[in-house]
């Protein structure tokens, strides 16, 4: 006999008064059973894009900006002064010095001879087990055997 066959309606799981005691909003059922399916679907079209143009200028104004801020925008440049004849002199100088450095020749123009290093090989002794690692793997044993007697244990 299959479950198609059996039409009798399922008896409600007991809750204990669970399902007076909940909040309205838990009572609601969840926002994706009223849902509409593909064909109650309305498609909605984009809107036209706007192609007016934006002024920049337009959008902020000297008078939308602190004060503090205007009153740097108001004040007046000034005028840098001229370079001292120290400093005219100093430009000359570095400029003669560099003049006369010599180029710097091309490093890769220059042969040089390829040297090999030498290869010592390392021997390495074997190491006898410490006391330490004695104690750890010993430990390691027990802790094994006791999770075997333990799982064995459990089916007993």
């Amino acid at each position: 006999m299959s479950d198609s066959d059996n039409q009798e309606p399922m008896r409600p799981i007991p809750d204990g008064g669970l399902k007076d005691a909940m909040p309205t909003w838990l009572k609601r059922p969840p926002a994706w059973r009223s849902l509409p399916t593909v064909d109650e679907r309305i498609e909605r079209t984009l809107p036209e894009p706007d192609t007016s143009v934006i002024d920049p200028t337009s959008l902020v104004d000297v008078s939308d900006l602190p004060q503090w801020l205007q009153t740097i925008a108001a004040r007046e440049v000034e005028k840098l002064p001229e370079p001292d004849d120290a400093v005219q002199h100093a430009i000359k100088v570095v400029q003669a010095e560099e003049a006369e450095a010599p180029e710097l020749v091309d490093q890769s123009d220059i042969a040089t001879p390829a040297v090999e290093p030498v290869v010592h090989p390392t021997v390495v002794e074997p190491t006898s087990a410490s006391g330490s690692t004695r104690v750890l793997w010993a430990i390691i044993a027990i802790l094994v055997i006791a999770v075997l007697i333990l799982g064995a244990l459990q089916f007993v």
